[in-house]
């Protein structure tokens, strides 16, 4: 188990947070939350929850890479379960049966869900998040399973959103839905153009983009009040928008397009965070000194805004306090980072995944 003191992050960011130490942990260290054989990806936190997929019933400990024995055959096994931990206390919960595909799951509250498939077809599972409870919602979460497959589902406060796709009277038709996870039901929120490239969930919004050709790209962020109906434009550009994230009122995203060698003087080059906050105010926050990366979503959890940086030529996790105005690298250097896992964030909580002993484990920022 590693300890890691991150010397270079600065003291205003570090004290900005308050909240309950998880056990054994101190802040502003770095120390592994979980270890063994077999990766742990795609980490969730909720308050002191944290729920992951776990691989540690696979042969080889991982999905679909190229097996290290001799003959160098292609793994196409994925075998894992969804599990949880309890910071603070420490238990450690199996929340599903054996499951042959990678997932992305969700926890909200004492909800975890996942998407999933069963005899009865494909859906979303919800479970307990301390005891292997689990309820299947068939159909909920999935209008195309390729499309679908790789994104976590629009969980928080008991329902699920999702953008859902159906052929009506010889024309589409594109529908934002919510279910409530507790009973199942299934309501439209609102009718959409097109059909969005992403959709998040988050106290009671929900937030979307579209991207269409009028004399070049125009891409539109929106997001929608789903008890008052209330719909609003968050913003309208001729750069991708993408990798959304929300918490609270805050909804954060990315704009841009990697910069591979443009002007290095250019400020606007890159890909660059923005945040909109209470009042709609819609501001940058990642440093000039910032590479963003484009592969994954932005973590939000309460003032912490999360994303993944190589300004270094490797990858490590970046926090902006919203309170404090600070942005620090919170990951050691030496840590292995994919692009493709996305960090967790809760309250003054960040978890990642990370390889630097063979397995991806999941290691433990606390400010």
């Amino acid at each position: 188990m590693r300890n890691l003191l991150i010397a270079a992050l600065s003291m205003s960011l570090m004290s900005a947070c308050g909240g309950q130490l998880p056990r054994d942990f101190e802040t502003g260290q770095v120390q592994a939350v979980v270890e063994g054989f077999g990766d742990k990806l795609h980490p969730h936190l909720d308050g002191n929850w944290l729920v992951w997929f776990d691989l540690e019933t696979d042969p080889n400990g991982a999905c679909h890479v190229p097996s290290y024995g001799g003959s160098e055959e292609y793994d196409n096994t994925c075998e894992g379960v969804i599990k949880s931990k309890n910071l603070f206390s420490g238990e450690v919960h199996t929340l599903s049966d054996l499951l042959y595909e990678e997932t992305l799951p969700v926890v909200s509250g004492t909800q975890v869900a996942w998407r999933c498939r069963t005899d009865a077809g494909y859906g979303l599972c919800v479970s307990k998040v301390n005891r292997k409870d689990r309820t299947f919602l068939s159909g909920v979460g999935w209008t195309n399973y390729w499309y679908e497959r790789g994104k976590r589902p629009g969980v928080a406060d008991g329902s699920a959103v999702w953008a859902q796709y159906e052929y009506y009277h010889y024309r589409s038709v594109y529908r934002l839905k919510q279910a409530n996870l507790s009973n199942g039901q299934i309501d439209d929120i609102v009718r959409l153009d097109q059909y969005p490239s992403e959709v998040t969930f988050f106290d009671g919004l929900a937030a979307w983009n579209e991207s269409r050709w009028e004399n070049g790209y125009q891409y539109l962020l929106q997001m929608i009040d789903i008890n008052s109906g209330a719909r609003t434009i968050v913003v309208e550009d001729e750069q991708p928008v993408y990798g959304l994230g929300g918490w609270g009122d805050l909804l954060a995203w990315k704009r841009g397009t990697p910069d591979y060698g443009g002007e290095e003087d250019d400020p606007e080059a890159g890909v660059h965070v923005y945040v909109r906050q209470t009042g709609g105010l819609v501001e940058r926050i990642d440093s000039p000194e910032a590479k963003v990366s484009a592969e994954t979503p932005i973590a939000v959890g309460d003032n912490l805004v999360v994303w993944l940086d190589h300004r270094e030529g490797f990858y490590r996790v970046a926090a902006y306090d919203l309170n404090g105005g600070g942005e620090a690298l919170v990951s050691p250097a030496e840590a292995m980072i994919s692009a493709y896992f996305t960090p967790a964030v809760s309250a003054d909580f960040i978890v990642w995944p990370d390889r630097i002993n063979g397995d991806f484990d999941l290691y433990l920022f606390k400010f």
